[in-house]
């Protein structure tokens, strides 16, 4: 009598071969970081310990490599489980010793053009720019060219579509090395010319990879060299009318991929730029940039009706003052009101104000206004010094977090600036919130996580069970960016502003004051 295959597996459970694909692709998931839940969004945005988790992510991917090679059965789990992302180097990796990019990228293209059954399967790609520096001139022709036939051209037929088009126009500095690359001309080109190749080759290999994925709904890129917006002309050669695209994470405004991906829900970008009506957009993100109170006018009445969430990460702020520094990023006030017209619908509000500065800005910051008309509103991250400083004295500290937050409020994260306002303002706040919610349960019926970055909160269990007691969970939290470590060196003590009043309250009393120099003529 002749055995089914499930009559063998039942017989001999304890060998590995023999088990069902579903427990088998539950096991070899365990060594896909993606599948375990390890990312976060924005991709990048990523612990002090990334390089371990790079190293993690990579020795998987090795790992599911070898697997494939064991019989077709485990090859054909483990390549899906392979092929439904593209993510290296989605940190930064520190192990160069141990780690190349050489052919990553080209072979992944390679790979999606050959076998279109697992090209159906990638719905996630992030490029890093180092997978691009390190492609030749021949290399990327080869991948191109494989890349252009498997969609059904040849480079030279993608060449004659384009050379019309008025964006293609000779004028252009680079039409002459274009023509000449898509044509197959490679000896008649300067090898040694990077700044012109890396302008123009790395956003040709992203438009033949994104057409070579039918199913991509998100597509990440990190800034660095080769990137900028994917070209039209090029996309609409290969035969790009509308991309899948739910997710784009960008490092400047990305106008081309814009007009191309109508169902785009969320978008992040690192750029102060005109930002294109989008209709589905639910989500905003801006980080690594300062915007100050035009552009972030400009950009709020963009955003479409119905925005369900809102990021802004301040950044690249060095200015020489505090008043510079304050104008250079838009004050919490303002940003409150230009989002006041999404306060129906607006469920996440993530206002990092946070940069490096040797100077106060305590002085001229605005307090940032009751959120009570955002009736949607559910997660909330502030900094300290946005709802504690100086223009806020007239409302007593334990009332402050109180009168801030919607009723509508579920989880609140406070972050600390580099020079945060005094910790005991802080405890005020959140011990006068837990006794409003003592004495007022249906004030905030939703809240229930509280997490916060000042250490000094959490010194004694007085706040923390008090919270409790009222059903909100404290716990301390920190916020890395890529631009804000936990381990950075501290700047020095901030000077005094030169404008507005230093009010003494915010004061360190236990901190010591400046001894004169013994130089100083006037002593």
């Amino acid at each position: 009598m002749v055995q089914t295959q499930d009559q063998q597996r039942v017989m001999n459970p304890a060998s590995l071969p023999n088990l069902f694909p579903e427990l088998l692709r539950l096991i070899f998931g365990y060594f896909c970081l993606h599948c375990c839940g390890g990312f976060r969004e924005p991709y990048w945005v990523e612990p002090d310990d990334e390089a371990e988790q790079s190293a993690s992510y990579l020795q998987g991917r090795q790992t599911l490599c070898t697997l494939s090679l064991v019989s077709r059965r485990f090859r054909d789990i483990a390549q899906d489980i392979l092929h439904h992302e593209y993510l290296l180097g989605y940190t930064d990796l520190r192990h160069p010793e141990w780690y190349s990019w050489d052919g990553r990228l080209t072979a992944f293209m390679r790979t999606v053009a050959s076998r279109r059954d697992l090209a159906r399967l990638v719905r996630t790609v992030f490029i890093h720019p180092a997978s691009v520096e390190c492609i030749g001139l021949d290399e990327a022709w080869a991948a191109l060219n494989h890349s252009s036939n498997a969609l059904g051209f040849s480079l030279s037929e993608t060449w004659e579509q384009r050379k019309s088009d008025p964006r293609e126009h000779p004028g252009r500095s680079d039409y002459d090395f274009r023509q000449k690359f898509f044509l197959g001309q490679l000896d008649a080109l300067d090898r040694h010319n990077r700044l012109r190749y890396n302008g123009v080759l790395p956003p040709e290999l992203y438009a033949a990879l994104i057409a070579l994925l039918p199913n991509l709904d998100h597509l990440i890129f990190r800034n660095g060299v080769g990137y900028t917006d994917v070209p039209m002309t090029a996309m609409k050669a290969l035969g790009i009318t509308s991309l899948p695209l739910r997710t784009l994470e960008v490092g400047c405004t990305p106008n081309n991929l814009l007009a191309v991906a109508p169902d785009l829900e969320v978008l992040t970008y690192d750029d102060a730029g005109f930002l294109p009506q989008t209709s589905k957009l639910k989500s905003l993100r801006h980080r690594k940039v300062a915007i100050n109170e035009h552009n972030f006018r400009r950009i709020a009445s963009c955003a479409p009706v119905g925005l369900s969430s809102f990021v802004y990460e301040a950044s690249r702020v060095q200015m020489a003052s505090v008043d510079l520094s304050a104008t250079s990023v838009v004050q919490p006030r303002v940003a409150v009101r230009q989002l006041a017209r999404h306060r129906e619908t607006l469920k996440s509000l993530h206002l990092d104000l946070r940069f490096r500065t040797r100077f106060h800005r305590d002085t001229t910051m605005e307090p940032m206004p009751s959120l009570g008309r955002f009736t949607a509103l559910e997660e909330l991250f502030i900094v300290t010094n946005s709802v504690y400083n100086n223009r806020s004295l007239g409302l007593p500290d334990d009332q402050t977090l109180v009168k801030l937050l919607p009723s509508s409020i579920v989880s609140l994260s406070i972050a600390s600036p580099e020079f945060p306002p005094h910790h005991e303002r802080v405890l005020k706040g959140l011990a006068g919130l837990a006794e409003h919610k003592r004495q007022h349960p249906e004030r905030f019926p939703q809240l229930k996580w509280l997490r916060c970055d000042v250490k000094q909160v959490f010194e004694d269990n007085s706040v923390k069970d008090m919270l409790s007691e009222v059903g909100v969970d404290l716990e301390y939290q920190e916020f890395p960016r890529p631009d804000w470590s936990y381990k950075r060196e501290p700047l020095a003590l901030p000077v005094p502003a030169t404008m507005g009043t230093l009010n003494p309250n915010e004061l360190d009393p236990n901190m010591a004051m400046p001894l004169p120099d013994p130089e100083d003529e006037e002593l």
